[in-house]
């Protein structure tokens, strides 16, 4: 399994921002079935704590550093 990889932090003495995660995946084929994946899979990354979606290669995720787990 691969361990998410914190891409974005917060920067200091700018505004509060969360913070975004990386998780690379093996790739998604774009044909019909994997396209229905992929809207399963964004559909259940989308509300509060977490919001993140799935491009195909990686998963991106943002989190307020209270939020994470």
């Amino acid at each position: 399994m691969e361990i998410p990889v914190l891409t974005r932090g917060p920067s200091p003495g700018s505004a509060q921002r969360p913070n975004e995660y990386e998780i690379h995946t093996t790739w998604i084929p774009a044909e019909a079935h994997g396209v229905d994946w992929l809207g399963f899979f964004n559909s259940q990354l989308n509300g509060p704590p977490v919001s993140g979606y799935h491009n195909g290669n990686k998963i991106i995720v943002e989190c307020w550093p209270d939020g994470e787990a």
